[in-house]
């Protein structure tokens, strides 16, 4: 199973998943990632046939994103199949139109959407053929796995962005707070009891062109073992041509792909020894404190992050330093509670000479 979302925002549509699968029944589990990107926590009675090696937010070509939550063999069967019709020609509206109904194939939801200029779309495919168009801006549809008050908390988390204005109007800020957030959530709560987690990823379409997201570099960390520089986990996140990638700097790198990706082996191959360690600083660095799921977003994008934190590059990895601007607002993290809490995106900051809406701390 899975959690994905999508929704609409003018021109923009946006869709995120995790990159966690379950494989039924008792045969030959595939291979594995014999790791994680993030060191979540885990029920006693997870299902250990769950593991994070899922590659779940597609570019279907033409504009035309999508994700899907239900059985992977016979969605993805259908997102090939949609593929190959948006290649041939054909608008996505209608494909919707002359989808056939009374499938018998395996349970399983769609989410796609793009569309040119003017005129984007988004739709809920479902396996038996019947779909539903989403005509509503900021109204987030949420499939997966997860409980009501958990698929509620996903559409809460999607809007948080929205209550930053001016940055609500970058869509590259709105992509990157959704997937901060989502991936907090994942650190304070066991997801995976629900069969979902890993890394989440997403791809927004706007005006016939696919936008991935940009690279996010995660710091995990704990207010109790700060002081010590203990207890601090990095991962990078991002897309690199149409692979999920998940690289946690200690442990192995992951290339998440599909079938529905047209890509030769041999192309997979290139994608996974061209992808180094950027030697610079990200688009965005998420700073994450994991017992609690509040989150100090930085964006990079206009200058690096030298006010706030000290990043060392390497071809082993990054080094991270909390510097004195930054703490005030890490002291204000509130300690963990047994409830689950509304993720708090406790500031968005950017450098002294990009603008700055992120409150001063108190």
């Amino acid at each position: 199973m899975t959690i994905s979302a999508a929704w609409r925002d003018g021109e923009n549509v946006f869709v995120v998943a995790d990159s966690l699968l379950t494989y039924a029944g008792t045969g030959t589990v595939p291979m594995l990632r014999p790791d994680s990107t993030f060191l979540e926590s885990s029920s006693q009675n997870a299902d250990r046939r769950s593991h994070e090696t899922g590659c779940k937010v597609f570019n279907l070509g033409s504009g035309v994103i999508a994700s899907y939550a239900g059985a992977s063999s016979a969605a993805v069967g259908s997102l090939k199949q949609i593929r190959a019709w948006l290649d041939a020609g054909e608008s996505l509206r209608s494909i919707m139109r002359s989808v056939a109904s009374g499938s018998d194939r395996q349970d399983f939801r769609i989410l796609l959407g793009g569309g040119p200029k003017g005129d984007p779309q988004l739709y809920c495919l479902s396996s038996d053929g019947s779909w539903q168009e989403i005509y509503e801006d900021r109204v987030p549809v949420v499939l997966g796995s997860l409980p009501d008050e958990g698929k509620e908390f996903v559409r809460r988390t999607v809007l948080t962005g929205y209550a930053l204005p001016p940055l609500c109007a970058d869509p590259d800020y709105l992509m990157a707070t959704v997937l901060m957030n989502l991936q907090a959530l994942g650190r304070r709560v066991d997801l995976t009891q629900d069969k979902a987690g890993g890394a989440f990823f997403g791809m927004r379409s706007e005006a016939g062109c696919v936008y991935s997201q940009r690279d996010i570099l995660y710091v995990a960390f704990s207010k109790s073992e700060l002081a010590a520089n203990r207890g601090i986990e990095l991962a990078l996140v991002g897309i690199r041509d149409e692979a999920l990638m998940a690289w946690p700097l200690d442990r192995n790198i992951a290339i998440f792909t599909s079938d529905v990706t047209p890509k030769t082996d041999a192309q997979i191959e290139q994608i996974v020894r061209e992808s180094d360690l950027p030697l610079e600083a990200p688009p965005f660095i998420c700073l994450l404190e994991k017992r609690v799921g509040a989150l100090i977003g930085i964006d990079c994008r206009k200058a690096p992050p030298a006010k706030f934190v000290t990043l060392k590059f390497s071809e082993a990895g990054y080094q991270v330093t909390f510097l004195p601007d930054v703490m005030g607002y890490v002291n204000r993290i509130p300690d963990p509670t047994p409830e689950l809490p509304s993720v708090v995106l406790q500031s968005f900051l950017v450098e002294p000479n990009a603008p700055n809406t992120a409150p001063e701390p108190t």
